[in-house]
């Protein structure tokens, strides 16, 4: 993430730090659900990705991955594969569809 998109984060009072929507931004772009797949990507422990996640809950007062992942995407809080110029993958994904 660059300054540019932190400040715009910042300005939609996203409560989570730059780590926690590095995780979040990572299970949105790899569809991961699992702590081992988000612990390879991130050269994390499984045990810190369920850390951060329990964070991540508490800080948005929800309590489902999948459901955090989506609430950040609707609150702008991640990028569109379109906004991500280093990207090689697309990845196209209806907000309203769970």
């Amino acid at each position: 993430m660059d300054k540019e998109e932190v400040v715009r984060l910042v300005r939609t009072h996203c409560p989570l730090t730059r780590a926690q929507l590095e995780l979040l931004q990572t299970a949105y772009d790899l569809e991961a659900a699992s702590s081992r797949e988000l612990a390879d990507a991130l050269c994390k422990s499984p045990h810190t990705i369920d850390a951060e996640f329990k964070q991540v809950f508490a800080r948005t007062g929800l309590h489902d991955r999948g459901m955090v992942v989506i609430h950040a995407q609707k609150q702008g809080w991640l990028r569109q594969a379109s906004e991500c110029p280093g990207c090689d993958r697309v990845v196209h994904r209806d907000p309203d569809e769970q």
